[in-house]
């Protein structure tokens, strides 16, 4: 084979690699989910180099439970989360390098609930896969191979052995990322659920659980101690933490403070009667569910960590940064509010949040609430253009359509109402008032589909007339003579 058939081979063997490579990229299984992990790791690949300081670690409780958006707007402080679901510690560790070498760290907050889970085949590839290509990577996949959950290990460097059936699922997220419409902003997510976990408060803190032995998962404190080892060889500070988390024990807090004591660590558990209160944790608005926190609850986290670290260490302020920008701020702003509408459950607060041009409204009853419209309520419609007194509507109903901020349709009556309207992107619905209907027939019809409200009382349809889609389906109701709000 003469020079120039070799040259030739070497061309079609590199375009045949970079075409498989590809194809087998696509083929990849993508956690683009809220919490995705696939979307973590876009951020942080995406973040300039060396303009991170610090770095939230461990299982989905970072992502949720920190606004790392919050860090530099109120502190300055530029912060990440490079977490996921059920993340192993081993793959911390490789990830931890990974994020130094890119941003020369100076701390990392570690979340510890997984030091006592077990690892599994795929909680590691949801958290492996979407590494880029590096020695950090080859490195993890190697230290799992030798395990008994791993496959082969010819499937974690070519995609196509393991992934190659799906090409029956694919979607447009495996050909493109795009964080347009998520709700994902370095590495946390913007959560609007308010649930309040099915068990008493008292029972959620771990004050006064009887003290028993639990061991950590085989392998985790090896993988643990390599941190701490990684972290002292580079300057970087631990700090140890457990987000809010219903199933958390007594007896895994001594476990992690046991490990924190011997090896000169601090340890922040959230799960005490004390730090809950010191952090204002309300704990039916701020979880999303048992396990972990919505943005109300990350806020309140967000600012008892930034003091925390602002007393042990000074950062750079990337506010004075000329150039420096933490993100897509504007999107991060209209997710934020968003969020904090549909986590509401304050009457006044609900309706101080309505009043924007970027929502369109339909408000519709379905139950007498006149009783208990107060004056804020009155006066942030009156700012809409609303001229009907709704305090003075017993008995009667009524349609409101405000599009952009402005009332430009209201009709009260003692008969049933319907109405036919048009957000102000064109997009056409039919609302019905009608005192006696029900809670499974309070609904607005858009675009010929019905968007169902959860109760009877005054229900209001938030649109987001930017985006083109749904924000809310709320209704604000009477209950022992008071006015509540209750999300779908």
């Amino acid at each position: 084979m003469n020079k120039k058939q070799l040259l030739k081979t070497g061309a079609f063997l590199l375009v045949f690699i970079a075409i498989f490579g590809y194809l087998s990229g696509i083929l990849r299984a993508k956690q683009v989910a809220t919490g995705g992990s696939t979307f973590v790791l876009e951020e942080f690949y995406q973040q300039e180099k060396d303009t991170v300081d610090v770095c939230f670690m461990g299982s989905s409780q970072v992502i949720w439970g920190i606004n790392n958006m919050k860090m530099y707007e109120d502190y300055g402080i530029s912060s990440i989360s490079v977490g996921s679901g059920d993340q192993p510690l081993l793959v911390t560790y490789f990830l931890l390098k990974e994020v130094d070498k890119r941003q020369s760290l100076k701390n990392v907050v570690l979340d510890m609930s997984m030091l006592y889970e077990k690892e599994m085949e795929s909680r590691y590839r949801r958290n492996i896969d979407g590494m880029h290509w590096s020695i950090n990577k080859l490195q993890a996949i190697l230290a799992h191979v030798g395990s008994e959950e791993a496959e082969s290990i010819q499937s974690y460097f070519i995609d196509w052995i393991k992934y190659h059936s799906r090409w029956k699922e694919l979607s447009q997220s495996d050909f493109v990322y795009d964080d347009s419409r998520s709700s994902m902003h370095r590495g946390s997510i913007v959560s609007s659920h308010a649930r309040p976990v099915d068990i008493p408060y008292e029972k959620f803190i771990i004050d006064n659980e009887r003290n028993k032995t639990v061991e950590p998962a085989e392998g985790q404190v090896e993988w643990f101690l390599k941190i701490i080892e990684y972290c002292d060889d580079n300057d970087i500070d631990l700090l140890l933490i457990k987000t809010p988390k219903s199933n958390w024990s007594l007896a895994k807090h001594n476990g992690v403070q046991h490990l924190a004591d011997e090896y000169g660590l601090d340890f922040l558990d959230f799960n005490f009667d004390a730090m809950l209160k010191e952090i204002g944790y309300n704990y039916g608005q701020d979880m999303w569910d048992q396990e972990h926190l919505n943005i109300r609850g990350a806020d309140k986290l967000t600012d008892y960590l930034a003091d925390y670290l602002l007393e042990r260490k000074e950062y750079l302020d990337y506010r004075t940064v000329d150039g420096y920008s933490p993100g897509d701020v504007e999107r991060y702003h209209k997710d934020y509010k968003d969020k904090y509408l549909i986590s509401s459950i304050d009457v006044n607060e609900t309706f101080s949040y309505l009043k924007d041009e970027r929502y369109d409204l339909v408000i519709q009853s379905t139950e007498d609430i006149s009783g208990g419209i107060t004056e804020e309520m009155k006066s942030y419609l009156a700012d809409m253009g609303v001229t009907v007194d709704l305090s003075e509507a017993a008995g009667k109903n009524y349609i409101l359509a405000v599009n952009g901020g402005q009332c430009v349709y209201e009709l009260i009556s003692e008969e049933p109402l319907t109405y036919d309207g048009t957000f102000s992107d064109g997009l056409t619905y039919s609302a019905a008032a009608d005192l006696n209907k029900k809670a499974n027939e309070a609904a607005i019809v858009i675009n010929e589909a019905a968007q169902g409200f959860a109760a009877e009382g005054m229900n209001i349809a938030v649109y987001d007339n930017e985006k083109g889609e749904m924000v809310d389906l709320l209704t604000i109701y009477t209950l022992d003579g008071a006015l509540h709000v209750y999300n779908r």
